[in-house]
């Protein structure tokens, strides 16, 4: 379910607002896997393993959320027109936007694939959720007419204005190998080599910025 709430462009400003609740139950995702990174598009393991008789893949086959399952997303964004004095046509723009935290789930390594993150071993999102994570941006634009043809804009924007760095995602991985156990389990996400698929950024981006100038015609 979706609610929107947009103001179209009057008295000098503009509103667009939305909140997404939603959710994203199953066992399979697809076939890429994104609870471990996995980068080998078709040929995901939660495909390939099957019930079987000894236990080893944990509760994969149960229902649950799904990683990428988030109940919340809130985005807002606003902007305000001066409409007088010298700054006359300055525009003023912010953007806010809310997320919860994706499911974390305890996975194991299985026998005969031997690498980490690959069995949802309690069900999935046995530990809870990763943190609720959101940033403030801020845009300001100044218009300078140069001609009845040409302007010149010259621009400034501000992301994550506060510097959050909140937690994306904790190491989910029991083990880090099949009988291994792991004792970054549940710890923020550094460089591992014992998981060569997780790479990236495992927190919000931090606060950066972006001077622009643009000729219009």
């Amino acid at each position: 379910m979706e609610i929107e709430v947009n103001k179209g462009f009057s008295h000098n400003w503009a509103l667009v607002a939305n909140w997404r609740i939603a959710r994203l139950m199953g066992n399979y995702e697809g076939a890429f896997r994104n609870d471990n990174n996995q980068a080998d598009p078709g040929i995901s393991s939660l495909f390939d393993l099957t019930e079987g008789k000894l236990g080893l893949i944990g509760q994969q086959q149960g229902i649950g959320p799904l990683n990428t399952d988030r109940r919340h997303v809130i985005n807002t964004y606003v902007t305000y027109v001066l409409d007088h004095s010298k700054l006359k046509s300055m525009v003023f723009g912010a953007g806010v936007k809310v997320q919860s935290g994706v499911p974390l789930t305890t996975l194991a390594a299985q026998q005969a694939y031997g690498d980490p993150g690959e069995v949802p071993l309690f069900g999935r999102g046995d530990l809870g959720r990763a943190p609720v994570t959101g940033s403030v941006d801020a845009h300001v634009e100044y218009p300078w007419k140069i001609s009845e043809r040409f302007t010149l804009k010259f621009g400034f924007d501000a992301f994550n204005i506060a510097n959050s760095r909140r937690e994306t995602l904790s190491n989910q991985n029991v083990d880090s190998g099949f009988g291994i156990a792991n004792p970054d389990f549940q710890k923020p996400f550094t460089a591992n080599p014992n998981a060569p698929n997780l790479t990236g950024s495992f927190f919000t981006a931090p606060f950066s910025s972006r001077a622009s100038v643009r000729l219009t015609f």
